[in-house]
């Protein structure tokens, strides 16, 4: 780039328009002025675009088949469903509210802006004794709902989630209504089968759900306020067309669009393993120990939650083989966070589904991500006789453990690159892990 002053007399010329156009701006406001009753208004700032329908005969629609067409399967393959799509006044009251601060609630990393351009329209109708409106702006869903009995429990509300970076799983689904008789949900059309389970019940089948030709499920249990005595999630199974073809779960998290969860086995021989759909045996039975931890993860825009089963150990006195977890929780945002989790035998348990116990949180960061693919766990542990240990587990690439404080262990890795070391459970104890490459490690948080 070259950059110049402009010429100087073009300078001047500008200046004397300038000079002359300031000059009669401030005769015509004068002569305003001297009218009776006259004064000068400023200009009311026009609604945004997407908040109107004047302008608009409808909103932008997708056509019914566009997700067998394409290979973008994300929110912008969902056609407009709903006997309420021609419904001009409750489209145009969902626009206007969607441009009244006061109606807004903007999940967790959403914006709470207007549509900066008119929003394509999702799903139009009556439900659960409220109209409710879904849009799309291409980066933001919002779901604005007008209860027929507004109340402090269940006012007029626009609630925006963000839907950017979606996928065939991620997009499967919205929850379009909540009330205490369930959740109802939207379901994708690229979804052929729908059915209801609980993760608590790992080894009962799901109960199929028949859903209508405009997507919407019958009520199903939402997850408890408190306690998780169980945890319903839908397994949905995309179409045929679709080449995956395959089934993953979803769960309500307390926001517009339900939380993926998926697993990684622990490490095998070859390469690293990457999160694969939560609905094989093995996933479930972890997601059983693992369901009890949701709760906390309620109304945070989390966009998906991965199962990393990273070590298992066999415990001393031939008490059975425990598990380390990583959950990872990513949010639409790209923040997360993530925990660790030490799952006794099942043998050791009264309780086949006892829940597993947290050893570490790191509230945000990127650890057991792709981008922090080690990790290194502790936790005290009792045994069947009596004495207690300092357990510890390494992810991959762990080859080296010290235990200060309690115990030193120096040892070549184990293929399960863990330590279990008689310890008293008192004092401090620091726990260190060294890769193959020499870099050191240290539990999270």
């Amino acid at each position: 780039m070259h950059a110049r002053p402009t010429d100087p007399c073009l300078r001047r010329r500008h200046g004397r328009i300038a000079v002359l156009a300031a000059a009669v701006a401030a005769v015509l406001a004068a002569a305003l002025a001297s009218v009776p009753g006259a004064a000068v208004q400023p200009a009311a700032d026009p609604a945004p675009p997407g908040c109107t329908l004047a302008a608009h005969p409808e909103l932008p629609r997708t056509p019914a088949d566009s997700w067998q067409d394409t290979a973008r399967l994300d929110f912008t393959a969902w056609p407009a469903r709903g006997a309420g799509t021609d419904d001009r006044a409750l489209v145009a009251d969902a626009l206007a509210a969607w441009c009244r601060p006061a109606l807004v609630h903007a999940e967790a990393g959403a914006a709470a802006a207007p549509p900066g351009a008119p929003p394509r329209l999702l799903w139009a109708g009556q439900l659960d004794g409220a109209g409710v409106v879904l849009l799309d702006d291409g980066s933001r869903l919002a779901r604005y709902t007008r209860p027929d009995h507004p109340g402090a429990a269940d006012p007029d509300r626009v609630e925006i989630s963000r839907d950017d970076d979606s996928d065939v799983t991620t997009a499967g689904a919205v929850l379009l209504r909540s009330t205490p008789a369930g959740d109802r949900f939207l379901i994708a059309p690229w979804v052929q089968q729908v059915q209801l389970r609980d993760l608590r019940a790992p080894d009962t089948a799901g109960r199929e759900l028949a859903v209508p030709a405009d997507g919407v499920t019958p009520p199903v249990p939402a997850p408890p306020g408190s306690g998780c005595g169980s945890w319903p999630v839908l397994q949905l199974r995309s179409s045929p067309v679709v080449a995956e073809h395959h089934a993953f779960l979803l769960t309500d998290l307390g926001t517009v669009v339900p939380a993926h969860l998926t697993y990684q086995p622990p490490p095998q021989a070859g390469p690293a393993q990457s999160p694969r759909e939560a609905t094989g045996p093995s996933a479930l039975l972890a997601w059983d120990r693992l369901a009890c931890l949701l709760p906390t993860l309620r109304q945070q825009g989390v966009k998906s939650v991965n199962a990393w089963q990273f070590a298992v150990q066999q415990l001393p006195g031939s008490a059975g083989q425990a598990s380390w977890v990583c959950s990872r929780a990513d949010r639409w945002d790209g923040t997360g966070s993530a925990a660790t989790e030490f799952l006794t035998p099942v043998a050791d348990t009264a309780d086949e589904g006892a829940p597993a116990a947290v050893t570490a949180r790191q509230p945000q960061g990127r650890a057991c991500s792709r981008f922090e693919q080690y990790v290194l766990a502790a936790t005290w542990w009792r045994a069947p006789d009596g004495r207690s240990y300092l357990l510890a587990a390494g992810s991959r690439h762990v080859v080296r453990m010290a235990v200060s404080g309690a115990a030193v262990l120096a040892a070549s890795a184990t293929p399960q690159q863990t330590a279990a070391v008689p310890a008293a459970r008192t004092g401090p104890v620091s726990v260190s892990g060294y890769l193959d490459t020499g870099l050191e490690l240290h539990p999270m948080g």
